[in-house]
């Protein structure tokens, strides 16, 4: 398999991670992909240009992660990324949705306010802002629930959580949910996102 990654996305390590707890890793070859500029190979994987994005061995273009990390769930050999049947199906992929959700949040912010200062809304930085912090509400209010490593509402968590840390690392996320501070201060000290803090 493919993956095209840029090095500083959180979705791309929300998939490495899930591919290393998953154990497959191996099977996947890292290569870079412009989400920006007109990259051949990675318009052929992903028409609407966004990384992540997965080839199969059959030669399937996946885009988006959460679709990838659908796939990587159902290949799994150890077990799949997310529950088959409901409710913890749903309750699973509620989880990463909201984790999702932050991750865009941020991703889309810095963009907006790394604009030139008479391109740049602080009205839409501040409604961005507005969705970081309702999302890590509800992250924390369901922290300690995430008591499955492998499960990918905790990969998506902690990758999110992850994000805040590297992009905005001026804000207090933690002070006010200790119970999500708990969760990934524990969480980011497994192997597989150590060895993706290259990937940030």
């Amino acid at each position: 398999m493919k993956l095209f990654h840029s090095t500083r996305s959180p979705f791309v390590r929300k998939v490495v991670v899930a591919a290393i707890e998953s154990g497959q890793i191996d099977d996947i070859e890292i290569v870079p992909g412009d989400p920006h500029g007109v990259d051949r190979s990675l318009l052929q994987a992903n028409a609407i240009s966004k990384i992540p994005a997965l080839v199969t061995d059959a030669g399937v273009a996946l885009p988006e992660s959460d679709l990838i990390c659908l796939y990587l769930s159902e290949r799994a050999p150890s077990g799949g990324l997310i529950p088959a049947t409901a409710p913890e199906r749903w309750t699973t992929l509620r989880r990463q949705a909201l984790a999702d959700g932050f991750m865009e949040a941020a991703v889309v912010r810095r963009n907006e306010a790394m604009r030139p200062a008479g391109e740049r809304s602080q009205a839409e930085v501040d409604r961005l802002s507005a969705r970081m912090d309702r999302c890590l509400d509800e992250m924390e209010a369901y922290a300690e629930d995430l008591t499955a490593p492998r499960n990918l509402a905790a990969i998506a968590t902690a990758c999110a959580c992850g994000y805040a840390d590297f992009r905005y690392p001026d804000q207090d996320w933690r002070s006010a949910r200790p119970r999500l501070t708990s969760f990934f201060d524990k969480y980011d000290r497994r192997g597989s996102m150590q060895r993706t803090r290259l990937f940030e």
